[in-house]
């Protein structure tokens, strides 16, 4: 009997032990940088989540996990403004992806981060990327109707037409079709963005350069005679309105009073 007891006492002894080693266990940690930034990614703490994801594709660059790493430090760094950054990573993404899949939204992302920087041919090749290798795993109506607005920014109407008209043809009930028919009903080769307007000549071509120097192509200077200020910095030659709207706020950084004309 006094056994028996001695067995059972061990048992409870045991069993209140293991319970209370359940109770008091502390939460695991994240046991490394990625698994720490994906907890800062779902608080939207998007700087301590990059900061981390860099580290980790720096000191892990063979880990398995390395190109979901680029791919969520591509996202992190757009949400940032941090436009060539995101594109390096992207690119990273891109480099060595998992599937057809990934790399598709890799290529997605890359065009985004071009786009913001005003690369535009950059963007169209990356976008085009997506189309011919991964559009099955993408919003295709969506990627079309961006790249054909993106092709009219370009002032390339061909290329954009062509990409709007695919839209109606191939998914004639999505919302999308209703924008590409509205941008093919709008006229084309006449609107461009009046950037700014200065005093004199010298001033309106150090202006040229800035604009320059941020990407911006197709510049010109126009001359108003016994105007204030005679001497306007414009720039584009677009096929509609919509596609000089869309250059003008692009521009509203470098000079608030970017309009479109006529």
């Amino acid at each position: 009997m006094k056994a028996c007891l001695g067995v059972f006492a061990l048992a409870v002894v045991v069993i209140c032990v293991s319970c209370d080693m359940t109770q008091t266990r502390a939460p695991q940690e994240p046991t490394d940088s990625y698994a720490k930034a994906q907890g800062f990614l779902s608080a939207g703490d998007y700087q301590s989540a990059a900061a981390l994801l860099a580290d980790f594709v720096a000191e892990r660059p063979g880990d398995s996990r390395a190109s979901d790493a680029w791919l969520l430090l591509g996202d992190c760094r757009m949400q940032l403004k941090d436009y060539p950054g995101a594109e390096s990573a992207y690119t990273q993404a891109a480099a060595k992806p998992k599937s057809a899949a990934m790399r598709a939204r890799a290529e997605v992302g890359m065009g985004q981060a071009f786009e913001a920087q005003g690369k535009y041919p950059q963007a169209i090749g990356a976008w085009e990327s997506v189309l011919k290798t991964g559009e099955y795993y993408v919003d295709a109506p969506a990627m079309l109707l961006t790249l054909g607005r993106t092709y009219l920014v370009e002032g390339n109407w061909l290329m954009g037409r062509d990409r709007l008209e695919r839209i109606v043809k191939r998914y004639p009930a999505s919302s999308e079709a209703n924008d590409a028919k509205d941008l093919l009903s709008q006229p084309g080769d006449v609107y461009s963005v009046q950037v700014a307007s200065f005093v004199t000549l010298d001033e309106a071509g150090a202006f040229v350069e800035l604009l320059k120097k941020e990407g911006v192509r197709d510049i010109r200077i126009r001359e108003r005679k016994g105007a204030v200020e005679p001497f306007s910095v414009r720039c584009g030659k677009f096929v509609n309105r919509l596609a000089a709207i869309e250059q003008a706020a692009k521009l509203h950084t470098l000079s608030p009073s970017a309009t479109v004309f006529p």
